[in-house]
């Protein structure tokens, strides 16, 4: 008789609870981890409240369900590059946005992911993946198998940590109601209480509390941003800090205005009447009375998916300045110091709003961009002089505008390369060159992607293709995307270790950046489109009301 080997499953110890795990691709993982107390019944729409431990044991071996999502696909908006990219690619923007599979109200869960062998006495830096996704779908189950084994190689093992937040009306519901009753920006809040869960926690699994590293990209990066100034830039916790480090993947510190301005407001009163909650008074209570089907059919209604699809429901499901854990303007913030000063690395795809242009094919004229431009920023006519200096920096001219570096016939519709433009900019690099600009004493390194320029017509280098190297691919930048980020959470330096380029400190002067592409790493400056970003920057308009 030939014994068999039996696995055993990884256990820890914490604050006297046996958590049990299980084995993934050769980690030691433990999910589904409650950080937060189910947000239900009277705790819908209400601020996180720390999950209080039990002393029975927990079965950790399965990812919790994600939190409600939007369900929604870029399937209308795609059908214009039919005939004109791979067919499969079409698909994956069609019919996934990320949407998480399983999904409930009690969704607030951590996941914590480590190396093989791994006890309590090591004290390995600690990576937190915050998910992007608009801040309207995404979730913490995620496979970070490919870094962690290259953290391993490198011999610089790192734990890697994934956690759900709300998201739409769940999480970032807002308004005058909702602002007075102090409910607002519940997803950051819920990112928050994450957080401290680790500070609380981490060490017993192996990590390091002061070794803590956020990321993540699209709303994820954002999210991160709104951290770097939340209270203020406090980002204290006990006797030390949330985190220690930064990196932001195509998203940063956003500026929007706040949470009772236009577009959170309406979002308010059209998901508040698509419920059946049409007595002011009484709207929270109603809203909380509501069974979880009948709300996400109202956030499911066509009124509320006519603004824009995805793209309008970020303008009013996201987080804003709420007089609280965002004090005040995020840009304002950040250009009056109120800024957590930890070592970061921020960056962009060249083509960002490539994607996000597909949401406004049906804008083909001049007098229509110039109505879109007046309801996005909210200025007061469609021919003020904002709109017009904005038709300026981004013309209609084809020559121009995203993909960038490319001719007329990259053009889906007559105003997609100044759309795609204007959204790369005024989300993504506006916010990136504020950031830099505002932290001259902060040791900071920036990036420039460019891995599918020629490569993907009409699209470029789109927004998220990252994610494809990063964490699914061993070809191209992959390499790069996971060694700097896991030397940086090593050292704070994205070079040690790594045999890649020397990638320099960012300043002002000589603005190096490290460029990205398919095949190469070089040093590039981050010298383009100088006065129209600038312009951005400086308008109090943004982003939207």
């Amino acid at each position: 008789m030939v014994a068999q080997c039996i696995p055993i499953s990884p256990t820890v110890l914490m604050n006297g609870q046996q958590i049990t795990g299980t084995t993934i691709n050769d980690l030691e993982v433990f999910l589904g981890i409650p950080f937060a107390e189910p947000p239900i019944n009277k705790l819908r729409f209400r601020n996180p409240v720390k999950y209080k431990n039990p002393s029975t044991p927990l079965n950790a071996t399965d990812f919790g369900p994600g939190c409600i999502n939007q369900q929604y696909s870029f399937s209308e908006e795609t059908e214009i590059l039919s005939g004109k990219i791979p067919d499969a690619l079409i698909d994956i923007f069609g019919n996934n946005t990320n949407n998480a599979s399983n999904t409930s109200e009690d969704c607030l869960t951590i996941n914590v992911f480590r190396p093989p062998g791994v006890n309590n006495l090591r004290s390995l830096p600690v990576m937190v993946w915050i998910y992007g996704g608009s801040f309207q779908t995404g979730s913490g189950a995620t496979d970070p198998s490919l870094m962690i084994q290259e953290s391993i190689d490198m011999n610089q093992p790192i734990i890697y940590v994934t956690f759900n937040y709300r998201l739409g009306p769940w999480g970032f519901l807002g308004g005058s109601t909702v602002a007075k009753e102090g409910s607002t920006n519940l997803g950051l809040k819920d990112q928050r209480l994450a957080l401290e869960w680790v500070q609380d926690n981490i060490e017993y699994f192996g990590g390091n509390k002061n070794r803590v590293l956020i990321f993540g990209e699209s709303a994820g990066a954002m999210s991160v941003g709104n951290h770097l100034v939340a209270y203020g830039g406090d980002h204290s916790y006990g006797d030390g800090h949330l985190f220690s480090a930064a990196i932001m993947q195509s998203g940063g510190v956003t500026s929007m205005h706040g949470v009772e301005s236009k577009w959170p407001q309406l979002f308010f009163d059209l998901f508040a009447e698509e419920a059946g909650c049409l007595d002011p008074n009484s709207v929270m209570e109603c809203l909380r009375s509501r069974s979880t089907q009948e709300l996400a059919a109202a956030q499911a209604s066509p009124r509320l998916r006519e603004f824009y699809g995805i793209v309008g429901n970020f303008f009013g499901w996201s987080p804003r300045p709420d007089g609280d854990i965002l004090p005040y303007s995020t840009f304002q913030m950040l250009k009056d110091g109120k800024v957590a000063r930890v070592p970061y690395i921020v960056g962009t795809q060249e083509d960002e709003g490539t994607i996000f242009a597909l949401a406004f094919k049906s804008i083909n004229s001049e007098d229509q961009l110039a109505v879109l431009l007046k309801n996005l920023f909210d200025y007061k006519s469609s021919s003020s002089e904002e709109v017009k200096i904005l038709q300026h920096y981004y013309p209609a001219n084809n020559l121009f505008g995203a993909p960038f570096r490319t001719n007329a016939t990259m053009a889906l519709t007559p105003q997609s390369k100044r759309i795609g433009a204007l959204i790369t900019d005024f989300l993504f690099e506006a916010p990136r060159r504020l950031l830099l600009s505002s932290t001259p004493d902060v040791p900071r390194y920036n990036y420039f992607s460019t891995p599918l320029h020629g490569v993907i017509p009409y699209l470029g280098s789109f927004h998220g293709n990252d994610l494809f190297f990063q964490f699914h691919a061993d070809f191209g930048p992959s390499i790069a995307y996971r060694r700097y980020w896991i030397a940086f959470a090593n050292h704070y330096n994205p070079n040690i270790g790594t045999g890649l380029s020397e990638w320099p400190l960012y300043n002002s002067v000589n603005q190096d950046t490290m460029g990205i592409d398919l095949l190469s790493l070089s040093i590039i400056q981050d010298t383009y489109r100088v006065e129209a970003i600038e312009n951005l920057i400086n308008s109090t308009n943004l982003i939207t009301a």
